[in-house]
């Protein structure tokens, strides 16, 4: 589900926009029927999804608590099943690991 933001306020017209969850919902949907990942595509898109929903709501204040709900929620509704599944605990894995990552300037 894409959300709609005015592209200018003062026209009113609207642009569909892509928020990073959307891309998160879209590769556990395809991993949906499955009890883990079983390709190599399917797990790098997963992780680069998460890790976009994680830039974009750490940026926004969200804490780690907040996404990993929001994370688990959007599993639930692509029907990724509960924490038992294994594509589940990966993104909550990179959730937290690419969360609390500090960049090193080395």
């Amino acid at each position: 589900m894409s959300s709609a933001v005015p592209q200018d306020r003062e026209s009113g017209n609207c642009q569909p926009v892509r928020d990073s969850a959307d891309g998160v919902r879209s590769a556990f949907g395809s991993v949906a029927e499955r009890a883990y990942i079983t390709s190599r595509a399917d797990q790098d898109a997963l992780r680069g999804s998460v890790f976009q929903l994680v830039h974009d709501r750490k940026g926004a204040g969200v804490s780690v608590e907040a996404l990993i709900i929001e994370l688990r929620g959007i599993a639930d509704r692509a029907g990724a099943g509960g924490f038992g599944a294994r594509a589940l605990e990966d993104a909550v894995r990179w959730c937290i690991s690419e969360y609390y990552r500090v960049d090193r300037g080395d």
